[in-house]
């Protein structure tokens, strides 16, 4: 009976990456690229979301 309710469940989990020396406004188009598909390959393979914490820019 557990063995079945396990399969049954619905696991919800979301992918935090935090970067707080990184800023908005100057992050390169590689890395946003990079980005894009470590969030696309999250999502079709696990379901996750991907969220990533950086600094809001323009405050140097």
């Amino acid at each position: 009976m557990l063995y079945e309710k396990a399969w049954k469940s619905h696991v919800e989990f979301e992918v935090e990456l935090v970067q707080p020396r990184a800023n908005a406004d100057s992050v390169s188009v590689p890395i946003l690229q990079l980005l894009a598909t470590t969030d696309l390959c999250l999502k079709k393979t696990t379901d996750a979301d991907l969220r990533v914490i950086v600094n809001a820019g323009g405050a140097d």
